[in-house]
């Protein structure tokens, strides 16, 4: 039996472009994903890190999940490093919850473009 402790979840969509719509659209999709995979509740989740590509400047991410109705979790979003070569307009998102789930059946979700940052994972799910 697994103790119900602290976990990490992992996820990252691409944009087609960088507007408001693309953004509430691709991380609401990426997050939910994340969350049916996993069967997580609203409770579950303790807080949220969004990061975004140097090139994403139309919205914050944070208020896109927000209008999922999480008001009452810690989101904190930040910039994603610019390495040389690496794929744009790119959310990342880092997803710290709850749960009796052991550490081995997590289901990192990548969407997209961003199924290139860890094929080894895109192609269990």
């Amino acid at each position: 039996m697994t103790i119900r402790g602290l976990r990490a979840l992992r996820g990252a969509t691409t944009l087609d472009q960088d507007s408001p719509d693309e953004i509430d659209s691709k991380i609401q999709e990426l997050f939910e994903e994340m969350v049916k995979a996993n069967d997580l509740s609203p409770d579950d989740i303790v807080s949220v890190i969004i990061t975004a590509t140097s090139d994403i400047h139309s919205k914050f991410p944070a208020g896109s999940l927000r209008k999922l109705g999480l008001d009452d979790v810690a989101l904190l979003g930040a910039q994603e490093i610019d390495v040389i070569g690496a794929p744009g307009l790119t959310l990342r998102i880092l997803v710290h919850f709850e749960s009796d789930l052991e550490r081995s059946k997590i289901k990192h979700i990548y969407l997209h473009g961003a199924k290139a940052l860890r094929a080894d994972i895109a192609a269990k799910s």
